[in-house]
């Protein structure tokens, strides 16, 4: 099979790099806080951190929600909003950032080269499809056209790549590097893309307004449904140092989840306080279908790891072996269940 992204594999240089900055005990600065947080008062050093992602649309909203509780209870919490999943991986190595909301692929890629870095929980459950332009009927209708990606490190990537090889071998797209589901939504609406993986929210919203010019090629919800594509990581060093934090966290994200699970209304207003430009434009029904995906019992088991390590390696995003435990540790979430009565 041929290698599905053009580089499969964190940039050594940039990881390199960041390994040797975090030997030398060197720390960078956090971008700007997506949410407040900067200008609080000083917390007790075991009740602050760092989180970072790249996501700017509806799957950040239950993680907001829970970062402001925990601002409540004496937190004090920065969130950086980057854009590349790279700078999430490379931030966590100098320990600039205790936790990341990253790809899966691209966490284990970095844990593969050396990486200080834990996965501890799911974000949600596999959100992805590949939306295509009309004309685009079949995997082999995609030689030639504007294929986007989150990142070349990215699962949803891996899902696209690992499809066309496995129903078209030999096809080869433009491919085009634009990173967030949303930002791809944008593309595809203007014009300059002609397919992409999106999540479960933007496809709705795609159908809705552009009907007309896009459709559904496949589902990897349905096809790929037991693979994880983003998580909770957190840097191993300072898990270790700070375990109770891990679980508070975590703990407050389920709390989040467990609500949207009990009433979507209330997922629908916590998309209008933490998105209101988002909230304007999408429907009810992509509301819906998004907060479906959070998953009350954190949606990571021993078995879920398994499946996505298998299929990782088998798209060669990762290389060698790669065991469950060298990816992923369970005992935080499970000490947050407990503490919920799960």
């Amino acid at each position: 099979m041929r290698t599905p992204i053009t580089a499969s594999r964190m940039s050594a240089v940039a990881l390199a790099a960041a390994l040797t900055l975090a030997a030398c005990g060197t720390q960078g600065t956090p971008q700007a806080s997506d949410a407040a947080g900067s200008d609080a008062p000083a917390a007790d050093a075991d009740k602050q951190f760092t989180i970072a992602s790249t996501s700017f649309g509806l799957s950040s909203v239950p993680l907001l929600a829970a970062l402001d509780a925990m601002r409540d209870d004496g937190y004090v919490i920065e969130y950086p909003a980057l854009t590349a999943p790279d700078l999430v991986a490379e931030g966590m190595v100098r320990n600039d950032f205790q936790f990341g909301v990253v790809g899966i692929a691209p966490a284990a890629v970095a844990i593969q080269e050396g990486a200080p870095i834990i996965n501890v929980m799911s974000q949600f459950s596999n959100p992805w499809y590949m939306y295509a332009a009309t004309d685009i009927t079949e995997c082999g209708d995609l030689a030639g056209r504007r294929l986007a990606i989150h990142s070349e490190q990215s699962t949803s990537a891996a899902f696209g790549f690992d499809w066309i090889d496995r129903e078209c071998p030999g096809t080869e797209p433009e491919v085009l590097v634009i990173a967030g589901s949303e930002n791809r939504y944008a593309a595809m609406i203007a014009g300059e893309v002609d397919a992409s993986a999106v999540e479960i929210a933007d496809a709705v919203a795609l159908e809705e307004e552009a009907g007309d010019r896009f459709h559904r090629l496949v589902s990897f919800a349905e096809t790929l449904p037991d693979i994880l594509t983003t998580t909770y990581a957190v840097n191993t060093e300072f898990a270790s140092e700070n375990p109770q934090v891990v679980v508070d966290l975590l703990t407050a994200v389920l709390e989040q989840h467990r609500m949207i699970d009990e009433d979507p209304a209330y997922f629908a207003g916590l998309v209008e306080e933490y998105r209101p430009y988002i909230s304007g434009v999408v429907s009810d029904r992509s509301i819906e279908l998004q907060g479906a995906l959070f998953q009350t019992d954190g949606g990571f088991t021993e078995e879920f790891v398994q499946s996505t390590i298998d299929f990782l390696t088998e798209a060669t995003v990762i290389e060698g072996d790669l065991a469950v435990e060298g990816i992923a540790d369970f005992s935080y979430l499970e000490q947050a269940l407990e503490g919920q009565g799960g």
